[in-house]
């Protein structure tokens, strides 16, 4: 059988986790070029203000996301929104698919953020800033 992501498994997931505000599919399963060893890339943003609640978290949505798939646990890379990148925001916000999202404004904001930092860094590599 193959793993799969489907709407039962995305409101167990939203429902397990209360402060997951948006999680985003990307990579090889986003752009539907997977094969044989693709893993599951998911970015995501936990409202959890504490550092240590959060990584606990994110090991357990690690988890959960593994079991509601039925795949590996090792085959699931999580990225937190918190500590991506501008080249990593940008594949995010150029390639992601958002399965989650509680409130559109913050992942809009996102969006808008990733883009108009992503403009300027190619404005000054072209105008050697």
């Amino acid at each position: 059988m193959q793993p799969e992501l489907n709407e039962q498994a995305l409101n167990q997931i939203s429902e397990l986790f209360p402060t997951l505000s948006v999680l985003v599919l990307l990579g090889s399963r986003a752009t539907g070029k997977t094969h044989a060893n693709s893993d599951w890339d998911f970015a995501f943003y936990l409202s959890e203000p504490d550092d240590f609640s959060r990584l606990a978290l994110t090991e357990q949505l690690r988890a959960q996301l593994a079991a509601v798939i039925g795949c590996n646990i090792e085959t699931v890379d999580l990225i937190d929104l918190r500590a991506a990148n501008l080249a990593m925001r940008s594949v995010i916000a150029n390639e992601g698919i958002a399965l989650i999202t509680v409130d559109n404004r913050f992942w809009f904001k996102f969006l808008e953020r990733t883009w108009r930092e992503l403009e300027y860094w190619q404005w000054e590599q072209t105008h050697d800033a």
